[in-house]
């Protein structure tokens, strides 16, 4: 009690303050935010056009088409080994010789022209083998585009509903502010008339500042998300722009789908890639055989004795090779292979115990929808009941006109709850429907 005098200084010192400060710049700072245009956007862009955009600026597409050139080029070279393989060898030297006693010294003088061919005839089918396995690489990259086209979109998804959340509550906290200052300009001339308290002036106060603040944190957000949006894509969007509802085709029987989306065919192609590398690595092991042929063509000349000039070597055959290591090789790397194959599968199934996770919570999210729908619905019915009340009760003479701006607030408030709840509800729908690929994210050109 001995502090309280102190206290209702303090407020109302506090009060004074506030309420000089509302009435000039924060009264300003709200009539600047109220008067910005709020008329309908007549332009619209569809996030499918915004994801087409973005393909453009997908740099781990690029990087995957890339890739898939270079397989390319390796496959072109696997197959020179199905032609022959054509050496030329030219060779010319001179060379002296000396011998004791009286026999004097020569000197010789050598061209050697040789064209060398060699055929790989069989090698148990390994060439065609590692061709196999590189057109498996190229399967597995153009899995992985469509994975980066389903990672992307899911990003542009958020930025996309994170946009329309913040366009949608700036409008109506606008409205908010709006009501809040009727309702503080109302309050403030009652308690200059000594029939309201401080401290209702100051809460009220202190609820208009949240209020703004709330404002201003979303036009942050949306100013944040439509700033990757224009990363993204390319497109700058702007207040003349509308955003279209977002489509999808989620439906209630989805909850119960067998998860078998792109990471799953990815896994899959991987271990049968697995598999070629280890047949490739079994018919490695295994001899070979070439045919060969070679021709030498010489022309020499040796001082002192008889002269050699266009000699020819002729040589054609068989050519057998194998190895007793490479049995040994290639069970060692058959194991390592087979762990491979298992490490696959042990990601795959954390990947999906993780999407299982996040698709469950969603799913849960969205068949509570309906029942906070009906509770948000039964509310606003409330307080539009209780506008009528107090509407009724300030005609008569027995109730404060403030009391009505009280319930508007109440709606205002619980229509940001509105629109958050709503918005999500589609943002998971539309999530489910593209990780589910029932959007046909990757063949959406």
């Amino acid at each position: 009690m001995k502090y309280e005098s102190m206290v209702k200084t303090l407020l109302i010192t506090s009060l004074f303050c506030t309420n000089t400060y509302s009435n000039s710049i924060l009264y300003e700072e709200i009539k600047e935010i109220i008067e910005i245009d709020l008329k309908d956007q007549r332009t619209e862009i569809s996030f499918n056009e915004l994801f087409k955009r973005s393909l453009k600026y997908n740099f781990d597409i690029q990087q995957i088409e890339n890739k898939k050139l270079t397989i390319k080029e390796d496959i072109d070279m696997v197959k020179l080994g199905y032609y022959p393989q054509i050496n030329l060898d030219y060779n010319k030297y001179k060379s002296y010789k000396d011998f004791e006693g009286d026999t004097s010294a020569y000197r010789t003088t050598k061209a050697t022209f040789s064209i060398n061919s060699t055929l790989k005839v069989y090698d148990f089918d390994a060439k065609q083998t590692q061709i196999d396995i590189l057109k498996q690489d190229s399967k597995i990259s153009d899995l992985g585009i469509c994975e980066a086209k389903i990672q992307s979109s899911l990003q542009l998804l958020d930025a996309y509903y994170s946009i329309q959340i913040s366009r949608a509550s700036i409008i109506v906290l606008k409205k908010l502010i709006l009501e809040h200052k009727t309702r503080f300009d109302m309050k403030t001339k009652l308690y200059e008339q000594g029939l309201l308290g401080a401290i209702q002036l100051i809460t009220d106060k202190a609820t208009l500042l949240n209020a703004i603040n709330a404002l201003n944190t979303q036009d942050n957000i949306r100013e944040y998300y439509t700033a990757i949006l224009k990363i993204k894509t390319g497109y700058s969007l702007n207040s003349n722009i509308k955003l279209a509802p977002l489509t999808h085709h989620y439906n209630s029987e989805d909850k119960n789908y067998e998860l078998n989306y792109i990471k799953s065919k990815i896994k899959d192609e991987k271990i049968n890639k697995n598999k070629k590398e280890i047949k490739f690595y079994q018919y490695s092991a295994m001899p070979t055989v070439d045919v060969y042929f070679n021709n030498d063509f010489y022309n020499e000349y040796s001082e002192g004795y008889p002269k050699y000039t266009n000699k020819r070597d002729y040589r054609v055959g068989l050519n057998l090779k194998w190895s007793l290591n490479s049995i040994f090789k290639y069970e060692s790397k058959k194991r390592r292979k087979l762990l491979e194959i298992k490490n696959e599968e042990i990601l795959y199934n954390k990947v999906k115990q993780e999407t299982s996770i996040e698709l469950n919570r969603r799913f849960i999210e969205i068949k509570n929808y309906e029942v906070f729908k009906r509770v948000s619905d039964e509310k606003i019915y409330t307080f539009l009941d209780e506008i009528d009340k107090n509407t009724r009760m300030y005609n008569e003479g027995l109730e404060y006109k403030y009391k009505i701006s009280d319930s508007k607030i109440k709606i205002y408030n619980e229509e940001l709850d509105v629109i958050k709840r709503k918005f999500q509800n589609i943002f998971y729908k539309k999530y489910i429907s593209i990780v589910l690929e029932k959007d046909n994210i990757c063949t959406l050109l």
